[in-house]
């Protein structure tokens, strides 16, 4: 069984998302939830499917410089960022080399970086004049939005569409492909094939 960690400071939908798909996977286990948010939504919904859960303040407290041997000791195979909106710290990258993982709400390298997320990040979207968007799956590294991209899928953007619309059609992408691209990093010789009939 290989064994996940999702790190999120939202709300949590795609990390229960995940949860969900995996509750019963054959060989892919939800292990640990992870949040730099005592208030996040995300450790509530980790109570519900059953899976522990470790919290910290990164603004009070910074980042916990043991949670590196913490993840090694529960044998973590893969960490999954699921709206985690704080920058790694180098320990973290150094100690999961190519095993981290991000989902983006943009086509990266397009509205990238420190502070584009939620509403803003959409709005800007909307505001560029872009015919289109989407997804952006990406190894992490020091940088935000930065990493090696894994998979990107598009979706167009009407002349109706609002921050909201944008959002929930965002979602519906981030849902369905987000767990198989979990799936496809475990099982190289899906990987390739997953990344080469999805990618943009």
């Amino acid at each position: 069984m290989k064994k996940i960690a999702i790190f999120s400071s939202s709300e949590g939908s795609n990390a229960a998302n995940l949860m969900h798909y995996f509750k019963n996977h054959p060989f892919i286990g939800v292990d640990l939830l992870v949040s730099d948010r005592f208030s996040s939504q995300s450790l509530v919904k980790a109570a519900a499917f059953g899976v522990p859960t470790f919290s910290f303040s990164v603004a009070k407290e910074g980042f916990p410089a043991h949670l590196p041997f913490l993840l090694k000791e529960r044998g973590i195979d893969l960490v999954v960022l699921a709206g985690y909106f704080s920058l790694l710290p180098i320990c973290m990258i150094e100690a999961f080399p190519q095993k981290i993982i991000n989902i983006h709400p943009s086509l990266l390298p397009h509205f990238g970086g420190k502070g584009c997320y939620g509403s803003k990040l959409l709005d800007k979207i909307l505001r560029s004049g872009h015919t289109s968007t989407g997804i952006t799956i990406h190894f992490v590294d020091e940088e935000y939005d930065h990493g090696q991209i894994v998979f990107q899928k598009a979706c167009e953007i009407d002349h109706a569409d609002t921050v909201e619309s944008l959002r929930e059609r965002m979602k519906i992408l981030e849902y369905q492909y987000y767990p198989k691209v979990v799936e496809a990093i475990f099982a190289s010789a899906q990987q390739e094939k997953f990344v080469k009939d999805e990618r943009i």
